[in-house]
C-alpha cells in the first residue's frame, strides 16, 4: 500500500463515526455518539506507548 492510499486507524474511525448505522439499533447509536464525544483522547494509547491501555494503576491506587 503506498502513502497515497494508506489510511490511518483514525481515518477509519472517523468514517465509522460518520456512517449511517441507525439500522443497527439505538444501542449502537449510543455507543457511536459516545465515541464521537471522546474521539480525540480515548485512543491516545494507540499512538503513545507511554500511555497504558487500561486504568489498572488508578484502580490499584483506590484499593485499601
Amino acid at each position: 500500500m503506498n502513502s497515497l492510499t494508506k489510511r490511518t486507524w483514525l481515518d477509519k474511525l472517523d468514517d465509522l463515526l460518520k456512517a449511517n448505522l441507525l439500522h443497527l439499533r439505538s444501542n449502537f447509536e449510543r455507543l457511536r455518539n459516545g465515541l464521537a464525544k471522546c474521539r480525540d483522547y480515548i485512543f491516545n494509547f494507540l499512538e503513545n506507548p507511554a500511555i497504558p491501555p487500561d486504568n489498572n494503576a488508578s484502580e490499584r491506587g483506590t484499593e485499601n
